[in-house]
C-alpha cells in the first residue's frame, strides 16, 4: 500500500474520530432529544473548532451553552449527559492504555520500569503546569476551591448515573469508545507508514493508543507535551529518523486543526451560524471565563 492510500485512510479515520463523540451524544440524549445524528455531528464540529480559538478549557462552557441553545434541552440534562460521557470515556481510555503498557510485550520492552516512572512523572508535571496556567491571573483561591469541590461532586454524580444507565445503552456507548480508541491507533499507524517509519503497524497502533492516552490525561490542548514525550520514548531505538518523528508529531496536530476548521465551517453553515454569531459566542464565553464551569472532556 503506497503513501497516498495510507494518507487517504488516515483522513477517513480522522473524520471517524470527529464522528465518535456526537455518536455518543446521540445515544446519551436518545430519550430527551429527537435530533438525528448529522445535526449532532455538525454541532460537535462547531464546538470543536471554537475550542481551538479559546484559551485552556473555555471551549467547554461554549459547548454546553451551544448544545443547550440549539437543542432546547435543560442545562441540567446537558450537564448530566456530558458528565456521563466523560466518565465512560476517561475510564475506558485509562483502563485500555494501562493494560497495553502492562500486558503488551511490544510495549513492555520499550517501557523499562525507570522509563515508565519518568514518563508518568512527566505527564503529572505537565498536568500540574496546565492547571497552573489555567489559574494564572486569578487570585481568588476560595473560588478555585469551590470549583474543585463542585467538579468532584459532579464527577461522583456522573459515575452514579453511569451505574444506573440501561445496560444496552451503556454497551453501545462503550462500543463507540472502543472503536474510536482502536481507530486512533490505526490512524497513527497509517501516518507513520506514509512517512516511511520503520516500525511494524501493529506496534505503531499500540504506540498511537498509549500516546493519545498520555496526551488525554495531561489535560493540555491536543495533548501538548505528554503525547510527544510518550511517542518519542516508545519509538526511541527503532531507527526512526528525526525528520520522520517531527513529521509524525507535527502532522497529527496540523491535520487535527485542518479537519477541525473544515468540518467546523461546514457544521456552522448547516446550523445557520454565521461568523458574526460564532464571534459573539466566543466573546460571551471569554467574558464569563471567571464563572464556575464543569471539567468535562474536550478532544
Amino acid at each position: 500500500m503506497n503513501s497516498v492510500l495510507f494518507l487517504a485512510l488516515y483522513g477517513a479515520l480522522m473524520v471517524g474520530h470527529f464522528a465518535a463523540e456526537p455518536a455518543r451524544w446521540r445515544l446519551l440524549f436518545w430519550d430527551s432529544c429527537t435530533w438525528v445524528f448529522p445535526k449532532w455531528f455538525h454541532l460537535h464540529n462547531v464546538t470543536a473548532l471554537l475550542s481551538y480559538l479559546l484559551p485552556a478549557k473555555l471551549g467547554i462552557p461554549l459547548r454546553l451553552g451551544l448544545i443547550k441553545q440549539q437543542t432546547q434541552l435543560a442545562m441540567s440534562t446537558v450537564l448530566a449527559g456530558l458528565g456521563m460521557d466523560a466518565a465512560i470515556y476517561y475510564v475506558t481510555w485509562a483502563f485500555v492504555a494501562a493494560m497495553l503498557v502492562v500486558g503488551s510485550p511490544a510495549l513492555r520492552t520499550r517501557f523499562p520500569s525507570e522509563n515508565l516512572f519518568w514518563l508518568l512523572a512527566g505527564i503529572f508535571l505537565i498536568a500540574v503546569v496546565g492547571l497552573i496556567i489555567r489559574r494564572i491571573g486569578s487570585s481568588r483561591m476560595r473560588t478555585d476551591l469551590n470549583r474543585s469541590k463542585a467538579r468532584f461532586t459532579g464527577l461522583r454524580s456522573a459515575f452514579r448515573s453511569v451505574g444506573q444507565m440501561p445496560r444496552r445503552k451503556l454497551a453501545l456507548i462503550l462500543g463507540v469508545v472502543l472503536i474510536d480508541l482502536l481507530a486512533e491507533g490505526v490512524r497513527q499507524a497509517c501516518l507513520a507508514a506514509a512517512l516511511g517509519i520503520p516500525v511494524p503497524m501493529s506496534t505503531m497502533i499500540l504506540v498511537g493508543i498509549v500516546g493519545f492516552a498520555a496526551g488525554l490525561f495531561s489535560f493540555m490542548p491536543m495533548g501538548l507535551g505528554a503525547y510527544d514525550a510518550t511517542v518519542i520514548l516508545l519509538l526511541s531505538g527503532s531507527g526512526v529518523q528525526p525528520a520522520q518523528l517531527v513529521g509524525l508529531l507535527a502532522g497529527n496536530r496540523l491535520a487535527l486543526i485542518a479537519f477541525s476548521a473544515a468540518l467546523g465551517s461546514v457544521g456552522a453553515h448547516q446550523l445557520g451560524l454565521g461568523p458574526a454569531q460564532l464571534k459573539a459566542l466566543r466573546d460571551l464565553v471569554l467574558r464569563r471565563k471567571q464563572a464556575p464551569q464543569p471539567d468535562l472532556t474536550d478532544h
